[in-house]
C-alpha cells in the first residue's frame, strides 16, 4: 500500500560525514549559539506559519515510487524558504496582517513596506522531489543505470549543499516516471548551474532527542531516515505508536505542548488516519521523545545549518 525508500547504507553515511564541515549537531549548536537562542518550552508550530505565507499545508505527496528521502529534504528546504520570508515580513512590521495567505486590504495596501512584503510572498518556490532525488542517486549516490527505487539521507543531505535545488516552478507538478527516469539517468545537466545557486550552505549529522529540540526551536527541521514503523491512525492528540518496520524518510517539523516531536508523511492527505491535534496537518503524527530518539540514532539524520539572520536574501534567490 504504501512506497519507502531509504536505503540503510552505514558506509555510504560515513563516506559523506568525512566531507562535511560539521561532523555532529552540538558542534553547530555551539558555534552558532542556538542554545541561548532557543530557550522555552512552548509547542514549535511551523505549519502554522506556512499557513499563513501560502494559504496551504507543506506538499504531502502522494508519493507513488521509492523516493521519500527527497520528500523529506525538499519539505525541509520547503520550509526554510517560509521560515525566511516570515522572518523578513516581520522585520516590515507586516506579519501580524497576514492571515492564511490573504492581506487585510483596508491595513495593509497603505503600508509603505506593502510592495516589498507582497514580493517576499512570492519568493516561495515549491521543491521539485525529483530533482533532489536523481542528485542524490547520481550526482552523489553513483547509482546511475541503476533501476532500482531509493536513497540514502547522506546522500540526499550532501545534495543539498553541493547540487541545490530545481523548483516546480521549472518543471511542473509531480511526475513518479520522471522520478524514476532521473533516478537512473541523473538530473538535466544544463540547469544544474542554476540549481546549484539555490543550496544549503551546510548540513549536520542529529543523532539525539536533545540535538533535535535544539534545531527545532531554531527553525531548523530534520529529515529523519530509519526503519521504525508507525500505526496507521492517530490517538486523541495527534500521536501514533511504533509499530512494525518502515523503511523510509520523513520530517520532524514540529514540537507539541509536551516535547512530543511532529513526523510529516509524504503518502498525501490523511494518512495516517485519526484526530488531529493543535491544528496539525493531516499528513503528520507526533511521536515520543523516546521514539525520536532511537530514530535519530540510526545515525541517517541531518539538519540544514550555517545560515544565520533568516532573512531571505542571504538564504537564496528562487527567481528563475
Amino acid at each position: 500500500m504504501y512506497n519507502f525508500g531509504w536505503l540503510d547504507k552505514p558506509d555510504e553515511v560515513e563516506k559523506v560525514k568525512s566531507t562535511l564541515r560539521y561532523q555532529d549537531a552540538d558542534q553547530v549548536i555551539t558555534s552558532e549559539n542556538l542554545v541561548a537562542r532557543t530557550a522555552g518550552s512552548d509547542p514549535i508550530l511551523p505549519y502554522l506559519m506556512f499557513r499563513k505565507v501560502t494559504g496551504a499545508d507543506a506538499p504531502s505527496g502522494p508519493q507513488r515510487i521509492g523516493d521519500c528521502v527527497s520528500w523529506g529534504w525538499s519539505n525541509c528546504i520547503n520550509y526554510l524558504q517560509i521560515f525566511k520570508i516570515a522572518a523578513s515580513l516581520n522585520k516590515l512590521g507586516l506579519w501580524d496582517t497576514l492571515v492564511r495567505g490573504s492581506w487585510s486590504q483596508e491595513i495593509v495596501f497603505d503600508h509603505p513596506n506593502y510592495q516589498a512584503a507582497n514580493a517576499l510572498v512570492y519568493e516561495y518556490q515549491e521543491i521539485c522531489t525529483e530533482w533532489a532525488y536523481g542528485y542524490s542517486r547520481v550526482e552523489i549516490g553513483n547509482q546511475r543505470g541503476s533501476q532500482e527505487d531509493g536513497s540514502v539521507g547522506a546522500w540526499a543531505a550532501k545534495g543539498a549543499t553541493q547540487g541545490g535545488y530545481a523548483t516546480r516552478k521549472k518543471y511542473g507538478p509531480y511526475d513518479p516516471k520522471r522520478a524514476k527516469l532521473w533516478g537512473a539517468q541523473g538530473v538535466p545537466d544544463e540547469y544544474e548551474p542554476t540549481a546549484k545557486k539555490n543550496n544549503c550552505p551546510d548540513v549536520a549529522p542529529v543523532t539525539s532527542y536533545n540535538q533535535l529540540v535544539t534545531m527545532l526551536r531554531a527553525y531548523r527541521p530534520v529529515p529523519v531516515c530509519s526503519n521504525r514503523g508507525f500505526t496507521e491512525t492517530r490517538d486523541q492528540k495527534g500521536r501514533c505508536r511504533p509499530q512494525g518496520t518502515w523503511m523510509h524518510c520523513m520530517l520532524f517539523c514540529g514540537l507539541d505542548d509536551e516535547g512530543w516531536p511532529l513526523i510529516a508523511q509524504s503518502w498525501g492527505p490523511g494518512q495516517p488516519s485519526g484526530p488531529v491535534y493543535l491544528d496539525q496537518p493531516t499528513n503528520t503524527f507526533f511521536v515520543s521523545p523516546e521514539v525520536a530518539d532511537s530514530m535519530l540514532r540510526q545515525n541517517d539524520s541531518f539538519a540544514p545549518a550555517g545560515f544565520l539572520g533568516f532573512e531571505v536574501e542571504d538564504f537564496i534567490n528562487w527567481r528563475h
